[in-house]
């Protein structure tokens, strides 16, 4: 890309007046280049403690909109003890660590967005504009979701959410990323547009099933529902349904 149509580029969309149309992966690393660093605080001890690392990421969204780059360092795990939905525009995310899906299920039956579309749930919905997600390979969402198949079993019931909702989005990139067992479906995008999917991996194993059985029910790997020009490429998957448009 010619140095001087990238620096323009970002300097538009950091003014809040965005070049049209689907942004190419070169202008999302330029923005990502030039934008304020928000990094946060190693989930770790949180982890260990099981306290909630959601108001930190919170607030690492809302001081990162409109122009930010937000950091989760690789080799750092954070706790996910509630629901979260973010709405940011013109935002890099270098997703390098984990978010980690707490194991209290009988919490979560009653802390999830209601998705009208099959009676279902979501734990983290993403709305929003011209947003980049890297997970370099190493960075992703746990989903815990063997807590879930170990007590459902074959039988899924109301609450079980979804690991990653993009709903309302425009202009969404997401690479080098990973969602391992999810508790219901991986990746869900409601009313997307224009957005680019790569390297994706998504693996649903219920490790206590017994040999022959199926635990990871309703673990479909990607889905979309009133979206349009959404791109998947380079997709691994290990569940029970890959995907449905």
């Amino acid at each position: 890309m010619d140095p001087n149509l990238a620096f323009n580029l970002t300097q538009n969309l950091l003014s809040g007046n965005p070049k049209s149309g689907l942004l190419h992966q070169d202008d999302f690393l330029r923005l990502g280049d030039a934008a304020q660093r928000c990094g946060l605080v190693s989930g770790a001890s949180q982890v260990r403690d099981k306290q909630d690392d959601v108001p930190q990421i919170l607030a690492a969204f809302k001081e990162c909109n409109h122009g930010g780059r937000i950091v989760f360092p690789e080799g750092h795990t954070y706790w996910i003890a509630q629901k979260l939905n973010p709405v940011i525009t013109d935002v890099t995310v270098d997703w390098k660590g984990t978010w980690l899906f707490s194991d209290d299920i009988e919490k979560w039956r009653n802390n999830t967005y209601w998705i009208e579309f099959q009676n279902h749930w979501t734990a983290f919905a993403l709305s929003g504009q011209r947003i980049h997600i890297n997970g370099h390979g190493t960075g992703g969402i746990d989903g815990s979701g063997n807590s879930w198949y170990n007590v459902e079993k074959t039988f899924t019931q109301p609450g079980r959410p979804m690991a990653f909702t993009p709903w309302n989005v425009t202009d969404l990139h997401v690479e080098h990323f990973s969602i391992i067992d999810s508790p219901l479906w991986a990746l869900f995008i409601i009313n997307g547009t224009n957005s680019v999917f790569d390297d994706i991996v998504v693996n649903s194993t219920a490790v206590n099933a017994p040999w022959g059985t199926n635990w990871v029910q309703n673990t479909d790997g990607f889905d979309t529902m009133d979206s349009r020009n959404i791109s998947l490429t380079n997709f691994i998957y290990q569940g029970k349904c890959i995907l449905r448009p």
